[in-house]
């Protein structure tokens, strides 16, 4: 039998705990930074939905113009932001643009190509 005296057992419950301490300490890093990124990209999604859904109601508007008005105009607020509208190509009663615009450092675009008659079709609504 090895007989130990009171000051190695000391030293070994020490260490136990010490080890015991580093693992989990090591969870509690892991879990957390998990949780640090699992955040920042739901709010990423959320700022890329929020961008998206500006961009919708401004390609909406864009409609709407064409609709009353006969044209787009090269510039649409909604909301106190400003989306650009860039015309691609306009023959006749069919058009084709593109609306791009920023939400929060965003940006998003899409495509919209309709016919314009005694009322606006919508042929195509496409994200870029």
């Amino acid at each position: 039998m090895i007989k130990m005296n009171r000051k190695s057992e000391g030293y070994s419950a020490l260490l136990t705990v010490l080890i015991v301490a580093a693992i989990t300490l090591s969870i509690i890093m892991t879990l957390s930074m998990t949780t640090i990124s699992e955040g920042q990209m739901s709010l990423s999604q959320k700022k890329t939905s929020d961008a998206l859904n500006f961009v919708e109601a401004c390609g909406e508007e864009a409609l709407i113009r064409l609709n009353v008005d006969g044209d787009v105009p090269p510039e649409i607020s909604v909301n106190s932001n400003t989306c650009s509208v860039s015309i691609l190509s306009q023959n006749g009663t069919n058009w084709q643009f593109t609306v791009s615009g920023s939400a929060e450092s965003y940006t998003k675009s899409i495509k919209i190509e309709a016919e314009r008659t005694d009322k606006v079709y919508l042929i195509s609504w496409t994200e870029e």
